[in-house]
């Protein structure tokens, strides 16, 4: 019998250097089933997680369930475990965990919020990194246009243990 492979959600994550944590949502004990998670992508589903002075919606990510970067960092160390599904789209982020910048750019009145990412292009490489939504120019027609489809990972239902 195969064992299960719990991902602790709530636990804070490690920061990059660099970098501070903004927010974590979470999440409970995700008990791991690739089947348990979803993709979204449409263009509504970007404009419902950005507010109108560019900072993230931390209310509304709770609300969908946005995967958070325990999730993120449990495919970073098991690559063999990314779901073919993810590797379709040239990217996919995790909204439910937000970092700033320890100092942001002095240009900003506010710092900018990253959220982590997984990139991947044609062949079997894949990378990983921060992406900033407002110092993207980050809109949907923008993101589909310049970068091929992109999408977020969130739990499809309640899977505490």
């Amino acid at each position: 019998m195969k064992e299960k492979i719990i991902i602790d959600c709530d636990i804070n994550p490690p920061v990059p250097q660099g970098y501070m944590l903004h927010f974590h949502i979470k999440l409970g004990r995700f008990v791991w089933d690739p089947k348990k998670l979803s993709l979204e992508t449409q263009e509504g589903h970007w404009k419902s997680r950005i507010g109108l002075r560019g900072n993230i919606k931390q209310e509304q990510l709770q609300l969908n369930r946005d995967a958070n970067a325990n999730i993120f960092n449990h495919l970073l160390c098991n690559p063999e475990q990314i779901p073919d599904y993810l590797k379709e789209y040239k990217r996919v982020l995790f909204w439910g965990t937000c970092y700033r910048k320890s100092r942001p750019p002095d240009c900003l009145s506010k710092p900018p919020d990253y959220v982590p990412y997984l990139s991947f292009r044609t062949g079997p490489w894949w990378s990983w990194g921060l992406i900033c939504p407002i110092l993207e120019d980050f809109s949907y027609d923008y993101l589909v246009s310049k970068t091929g489809p992109e999408a977020s990972v969130v739990i499809k239902d309640e899977t505490s243990e």
